[in-house]
């Protein structure tokens, strides 16, 4: 168990190191160590239909996903479109329980190498909350930060996330959703 702990501060010590030395507005990055298999899912109210715009280009398939359906309907599972502005998103999705979800902005390396970005003013994780009241879509913008996956939780969940992503203790995650879409 000892030399797990070291393995795993050894590789955030590095992380943050190369982090530091040049890629961007991350000054703070966490860490997660686990595939996103080991949680479980998040949602809200709503049904948002993915289509792609002038501005937007959206997947034929969901990729950001809940890994269970506690509403065996499809919540938790959303479509994020890329915008030819990097800052920029575009959501689409099924939600469950609320009518605002939180997205958090990741960067994805690989599934032991997952990063979040800080709220330079706080240190905690960044995220923006949205209200969720339409079939066309929500849009997060996120200026100045380089991120190719999000998290999305309901409002309700987003202290618990913030301290998901800061002690890494993945067991006490809130249900959420999560992917990859650059």
């Amino acid at each position: 168990m000892k030399t797990l702990w070291s393995k795993i501060l050894m590789i955030s010590f590095a992380g943050t190191a190369l982090l530091l030395g040049g890629c961007g507005n991350m000054s703070k990055p966490g860490k997660i160590i686990a595939p996103a298999s080991t949680f479980s899912p998040g949602g809200i109210p709503g049904d948002l239909s993915a289509a792609s715009s002038d501005e937007y280009v959206c997947p034929a398939t969901p990729n950001v996903l809940a890994d269970y359906d506690f509403e065996f309907n499809g919540s938790g599972t959303y479509t994020v479109c890329q915008s030819q502005n990097l800052e920029n998103i575009e959501i689409h999705g099924k939600t469950a329980q609320s009518n605002t979800i939180c997205v958090f902005p990741i960067q994805y390396v690989n599934e032991q190498n997952i990063y979040w970005k800080p709220e330079l003013a706080t240190g905690r994780p960044l995220s923006s909350c949205i209200t969720v009241n339409s079939t066309a879509g929500v849009y997060a913008t996120f200026p100045g930060i380089t991120f190719n996956a999000v998290f999305i939780v309901e409002n309700t969940d987003r202290w618990q996330m913030e301290q998901c992503l800061i002690t890494g203790t993945y067991a006490t995650c809130p249900h959420y959703s999560y992917g990859k879409f650059r």
